[in-house]
């Protein structure tokens, strides 16, 4: 999952006391808790109704030279990115863009995640897979995360979530025997799903699955 990915970034960033990373105060709650689970401090910046960032606020805040400055590129609409880029500049900070519902996104003709030193994608919100997240290094690559192994996803999670998926599908089609189906089998899949994926566990947090690797390849994904 794509919050395991922003855990262990900020885990090889070996944040020092004092440094602090700025997050929109407008968010899920996952990332903000794999943030602060890998021992950074966040100060949190303003989104407005439009979704896009109080840019004065952040101006301000950036000031006092924050390490990170993170991004949420919500539901596939881009972020102010030549502002904030220049803020990080001037700052001194790491961009870090979060597109786990951005993927195959774009701005100024430039892909979503191609902007910030590291970007985290969440294949499962967009593509038909059970599990995957993405952390990708456009700069300043960390050796630690190259190195990192992660435990083999085992088959039963992949079932679980493909099945907790599947009964999904129907439940959205038809109403009562979705609901019916969901009821009898949805806890045991979401049980087998979630336990090895890393949802409650960081330290140890899963790879994907080989069904998930599929649509990353190259030649897939332009």
């Amino acid at each position: 999952m794509a919050r395991s990915g922003i855990y262990h970034l900020f885990r090889a960033l070996q944040f020092k006391p004092g440094e602090t990373v700025l997050v929109p105060d407008y968010h899920s709650g996952n990332e903000v808790s794999a943030i602060r689970a890998a021992g950074a401090s966040i100060v949190f910046y303003p989104i407005l109704r439009n979704l896009e960032p109080d840019l004065e606020v952040l101006t301000r805040l950036a000031k006092l030279n924050p390490r990170v400055i993170y991004v949420i590129h919500y539901l596939g609409w881009p972020q102010p990115m030549q502002e904030i880029e220049a803020l990080c500049r001037h700052s001194g900070s790491l961009l870090i863009e979060d597109c786990a519902l951005s993927l195959l996104s774009e701005t100024d003709r430039k892909p979503l995640g191609s902007f910030g030193d590291y970007s985290v994608f969440c294949l499962y919100k967009t593509l038909p897979v059970p599990n995957g997240g993405l952390l990708v290094q456009n700069r300043n690559i960390l050796k630690v995360l190259e190195d990192l192994e992660l435990e083999q996803c085992p088959r039963t999670a992949a079932a679980g979530r493909s099945a907790e998926l599947m009964l999904e599908a129907v439940r959205s089609v038809r109403t009562a025997s979705g609901r019916s189906s969901l009821a009898s089998s949805g806890p045991s899949a979401r049980c087998c799903g979630r336990l090895a994926s890393g949802r409650y566990r960081w330290a140890t947090s899963g790879g994907m699955s080989p069904m998930s690797t599929l649509p990353c390849r190259p030649s897939a994904i332009p």
